[in-house]
């Protein structure tokens, strides 16, 4: 479905079930060049919950204005409360992956009681540091200004070769095809966007904020991604009601290269989730 958000039209789609039980929501935020084509998991999710997931601006079939204010943080979790007001959701869980991850720790920040418990799939509370924002800054308006110079596809072509998703070349050719495809349907302009209004650099830290993240949480990084498994590391030991799963042979995309995996984690979370009520 489309939901309309400040003229922006979002992509939203909603599993639909022929039963009347009544299914907590869990809202899906993918990462940069994502879309919610990437959950491929989510018919085997727990029974008790809702799964729901939203193209970010920029990205999948959700528009990707040129006017920058539209990318920033303050913009897009605005842009999530409201979509949930629209779905007459008081409170759900949120998923977020690696860029959705950030969003979906800064949407707990400021709306803690929308959220019921989070899932951060390597992720990140940002950078505190003013030299290092400033270096990524840079390095982030240089992809973007590339991204418009070479188009999607040869950027997608490199992108997933960088050292971070160094652990996708382990998998079947043919799998990295689709993942592909998939990212090639996003356009130039939303994702140099999303780099220049949303990316690490930019986008504030919320460092500070995590002793006050009173939910519960699951922490998720790959076994192969040691910059992010140090990060949730360290995550961990400040979140109050944390958990932290290593997921064995993945690198950062895990719902791509483990999803069978991962999925019994989630479960796991959600199970106990569904045992708290």
């Amino acid at each position: 479905m489309k939901i309309i958000v400040n003229s922006i039209s979002y992509n939203v789609e909603i599993k639909s079930f022929s039963d009347n039980i009544k299914r907590t929501p869990i809202i899906f935020l993918h990462g940069f060049t994502g879309s919610s084509e990437d959950w491929t998991f989510l018919d085997k999710l727990h029974k008790n919950f809702l799964p729901i997931t939203i193209d970010l601006i920029g990205h999948g079939q959700t528009d990707s204005p040129k006017e920058l204010k539209h990318y920033s943080i303050e913009s897009i979790i605005a842009a999530l409360k409201v979509i949930m007001k629209k779905l007459n959701i008081d409170k759900a869980v949120i998923y977020g992956y690696s860029m959705g991850g950030r969003a979906a720790l800064a949407f707990a920040s400021k709306y803690p009681a929308l959220v019921k418990a989070l899932i951060l799939e390597s992720s990140t509370a940002g950078l505190s540091d003013p030299v290092e924002r400033g270096k990524r800054i840079f390095s982030d308006n240089l992809l973007a200004d590339r991204i418009d110079k070479i188009g999607v596809r040869t950027f997608i072509d490199d992108w997933i070769k960088i050292p971070l998703f160094e652990s996708l070349q382990l998998l079947d050719p043919e799998k990295i095809k689709v993942l592909k495809k998939q990212k090639y349907k996003n356009c130039s302009t939303g994702l140099s966007n999303s780099l220049r209004g949303f990316g690490t650099g930019i986008m504030p830290s919320y460092k500070g904020n995590l002793q006050n993240i009173s939910c519960q949480t699951l922490l998720l990084s790959g076994e192969l991604d040691s910059k992010f498994t140090a990060i949730n590391l360290e995550m961990n030991t400040v979140i109050k009601k944390s958990t932290h799963e290593i997921i064995s042979s993945a690198g950062h995309n895990i719902h791509f290269e483990k999803p069978d995996i991962l999925l019994q984690s989630i479960n796991k979370f959600l199970e106990s989730i569904s045992a708290s009520r």
